[in-house]
């Protein structure tokens, strides 16, 4: 079976992002992403989406600041471009936020940023 990746991590990332997903094929998730996504995928940008705003919601932009797909000098410029926007680093890598260690405090904090924006 080959698999087909739009990302280049390293192997240890890979079996964290493997690692998330249930261990049975059959009734669990499966990837099933078009292949017409790959002729488009190259032409996204992050970046060029936020510069053409406009932005009025809050956003809560979250990176790590060993992350090798979404570098931590990109996440800091996205948020610079949204000024209601509220950036939260962490010391991890792009998967190592889901991880407990950072994912349950960011919960927290998730939950305090929808307090105060949408007055929950």
């Amino acid at each position: 079976r080959k698999d087909v990746a739009m990302m280049v991590v390293s192997e240890t990332e890979l079996v964290k992002y493997f690692s998330k997903h249930p261990k049975r094929r059959l009734g669990g998730w499966q990837n099933r992403t078009p292949a017409r996504v790959g002729l488009k995928v190259r032409f996204y940008s992050p970046i060029d989406t936020i510069q053409n705003g406009p932005f009025e919601a809050p956003v809560m932009i979250i990176g790590g600041e060993k992350d090798d797909l979404c570098p931590p000098d990109l996440v800091q410029r996205a948020a610079s471009y949204l000024p209601q926007s509220r950036l939260v680093m962490r010391d991890a890598t792009h998967f190592e936020i889901y991880e407990p260690a950072n994912s349950k405090p960011l919960a927290g904090e998730m939950a305090s940023f929808f307090e105060e924006c949408f007055y929950i």
